[in-house]
């Protein structure tokens, strides 16, 4: 509503004083579509790209601390690991001093080896858990918000992206300053074929005209 009443300024204005994925993902996709409209893409590709980016954003913003869970849960085996060498390196330069008679030589190395064992268990265990639902819910909350994110979609190709295409359109069909009879049809055409209302169409025609000093044959 804020997109097809007020424009794009507004609904940017709108993003910055919302919350939630939506709101940040709609705002991305905003600003790509202008971006879009520079490269003077066509319908297809924007819709295309859009959607491509769209699942992109919406995954980079619910996966941002994953990684790092991912990291934690990985390196945590490897550190209880050391430690556990470490240990027995202290357990065995222990009996190489005082020999293998006296248990308490090598008890210090074995006791470290297997507290820094079990210490990198208890760490990556509730990680790796933890990593595996988080992603599940982020393919849940994938699902239900893509078919929002299609219908934003359409309302921006519908509000930004084809009336950009049409201006385009009209530019190159206006660039010697004289409109013919069969260029004109050839404006029709494209305006059917983008779905541009009769009184959007004679509003970028105008204002073609009027920022280009065109004049009709």
């Amino acid at each position: 509503k804020v997109l097809t009443e007020q424009g794009k300024p507004a609904l940017l204005k709108h993003f910055e004083h919302s919350k939630g994925i939506l709101a940040i993902v709609w705002a991305q996709l905003t600003d790509r579509m202008n971006l879009l409209v520079m490269e003077k893409r066509s319908i297809p590709q924007m819709r295309e790209e859009l959607q491509y980016n769209a699942e992109n954003y919406s995954r980079d913003y619910l996966e941002m601390y994953l990684p790092g869970l991912n990291t934690i849960s990985t390196l945590s085996p490897l550190i209880g690991l050391l430690g556990t060498i470490v240990g027995m390196i202290q357990a065995f330069d222990a009996i190489a001093r005082q020999g293998a008679g006296d248990p308490q030589a090598v008890a210090g190395g074995i006791n470290t080896a297997l507290i820094t064992t079990a210490a990198g268990l208890v760490i990556a265990i509730p990680c790796i858990l933890g990593y595996n639902y988080f992603r599940r819910r982020v393919e849940q909350i994938l699902k239900r918000i893509e078919p929002f994110s299609h219908l934003f979609i359409n309302e921006l190709i519908q509000t930004v992206g084809r009336p950009a295409v049409y201006r385009d359109f009209v530019e190159q069909v206006y660039h010697d300053n004289v409109v013919s009879a069969k260029e004109q049809e050839l404006l029709k055409t494209k305006q059917a074929e983008l779905r541009i209302s009769n009184s959007s169409a004679r509003k970028i025609e105008q204002a073609v005209v009027k920022a280009n000093g065109i004049s009709h044959a």
